[in-house]
């Protein structure tokens, strides 16, 4: 079947209504989403709620042949345009190395990435362009991210040579299921509101999951990423009855396990706000709080971390063994952590091996020096957290331990920080870098870039490596078959 036979065939089909439904990245980054035609997944909630968290939004503009790219402000602000879509006013937006994601409309999508368009080339032409700016600036392309219906998520795709593939597909929710989803929201709102908590069970199973990579992998590779993604989800169904932020603003009152934060304190270093801030990302100060991982308690503790601090399950959901529990292992990292000379600095790596794994943390770490980034720096270390989430990374001889879900990892660590602050907190605001990709290695040392020697000899292949397993630079990758 040829492109427009395929084109006549969906046409000829009905479109379920869906709406995009997506982790947005970091505040303060930039992607570019697109307003959609009414057969297209339904992008406007995930803009607003994007814009509501202080992530940019670039939209597509139709000018001649080409699509120019302007700042989405307000859907106030809109404004019909060619095909009858609704466009964005104002400058055209130029800062496109800023942007770390697109997502791209289709009228269909192969599970490999493969894109049907509409057969008029704008975004053909579009990633071209953009691929050669990049290209141009030593950058890796921003995430490419297909949207589509489910029944246009086909087996098999005609391509040509000229197309280009998308990092991930994503397909949109059914509008019955988001209305359940909100209804069920509206009802938890409507509690009354005398009542200072509230139940909260967090199910993101699915629809949520940080970054699904279905490409050319081994059989073990592609069980240890199910595995992670299995444990992610688990992590994230956490039952628990959420308390206020706050008891007492205007007093300092946070809540009333603060003795205990100050105790931990004691003990790690830290100010008490920041484990106070770390526990309310754990479990909402909730101390019967647990995780279908098997997290348990105020600070989330795991039974094998428990067993390994000595704290037994007789006394997990205890709050002050908890926390006493989690000033230990805090301790013990920043411990493993000693050589982060700057103690701000360390935090950031403590929090990071709290939620992701040490191991992991040393692999981003390991990353950072191979391309000349500081391993001393969270914001260049959490480059490359995220970067695990990328074959050509977890991949790479430095790494010992793999693929993992950088972006809960990172993210974890921000809001964490930033709670801290508004806590009162005395910790520098660190943000994440500008998306899953959007870090530069053409600072790459001369050393990774050259081949090994008899004095310099290549590092072994780790066990998640197939093939080649040269780490590429971002026009080699381009120029990939």
């Amino acid at each position: 079947m040829t492109k427009n036979e395929l084109r006549q065939h969906i046409r000829a089909q009905e479109t379920s209504s869906c709406v995009l439904r997506d982790m947005p990245p970091a505040p303060g980054s930039t992607i570019m989403a697109y307003w959609p035609l009414k057969d297209e997944v339904d992008t406007r909630p995930f803009i607003g709620q994007c814009a509501e968290q202080g992530v940019h939004v670039v939209l597509p503009v139709v000018e001649g042949d080409d699509l120019k790219l302007r700042l989405y402000r307000s859907e106030e602000s809109m404004r019909t345009g060619m095909y009858n879509i609704q466009e964005p006013q104002g400058d055209n937006y130029t800062h496109l190395e800023q942007i770390s994601r697109i997502y791209v409309p289709g009228m269909a999508f192969a599970r490999d990435g493969r894109r049907l368009g509409r057969g008029k080339g704008y975004y053909d032409r579009f990633l071209a362009r953009l691929q050669a700016h990049f290209s141009e600036h030593n950058l890796p392309m921003p995430e490419l991210v297909g949207v589509c219906a489910p029944e246009r998520l086909l087996q098999d795709i005609p391509t040509e040579s000229h197309d280009m593939r998308v990092h991930r597909v994503i397909q949109g929710v059914l509008c019955c299921l988001v209305a359940v989803i909100l209804l069920g929201s509206c009802q938890q709102n409507n509690r009354p509101a005398d009542n200072p908590a509230f139940a909260q069970v967090m199910d993101t199973t699915g629809a949520d999951d940080p970054y699904i990579y279905e490409g050319d992998s081994t059989a073990p590779e592609r069980e240890h990423i199910r595995r992670e993604q299995h444990n992610w989800r688990l992590r994230h169904e956490v039952h628990r009855t959420v308390r206020a932020p706050y008891i007492n603003k205007e007093r300092g009152i946070i809540s009333e396990h603060d003795h205990l934060f100050k105790s931990a304190a004691a003990q790690t270093g830290w100010d008490w706000r920041l484990i106070a801030a770390q526990c309310y990302q754990e479990s909402g100060f909730d101390p019967m709080a647990r995780s279908g991982a098997g997290a348990r308690g105020l600070m989330q503790i795991m039974p094998s971390t428990a067993q390994h601090l000595g704290l037994s399950m007789a006394d997990i959901h205890r709050p002050g063994p908890n926390v006493n529990a989690a000033a230990k292992y805090i301790r013990e990292l920043s411990g493993l952590f000693r050589d982060i000379r700057d103690h701000e600095e360390r935090i950031h790596f403590v929090l990071a091996a709290y939620n992701g794994g040490y191991n992991h943390i040393r692999d981003a770490m390991a990353l950072a020096s191979k391309y000349g980034a500081s391993p001393q720096h969270w914001r260049d270390v959490s480059r490359f957290v995220l970067g695990l989430q990328q074959p050509r990374y977890y991949r790479d001889p430095v790494v010992r331990h793999g693929y993992m879900i950088g972006s809960e990892t990172a993210n974890y660590v921000t809001s964490i920080i930033q709670r801290a602050r508004q806590y009162g907190a005395q910790l520098q605001m660190v943000a994440l870098p500008a998306g899953w990709k959007a870090f530069a290695l053409s600072d790459a040392t001369q050393e990774a870039d050259e081949a090994p020697t008899a004095s310099r000899p290549s590092r072994p292949a780790n066990r998640f490596t197939r093939g080649n397993s040269a780490v590429l630079r971002p026009e080699e990758l381009q120029n990939q078959p």
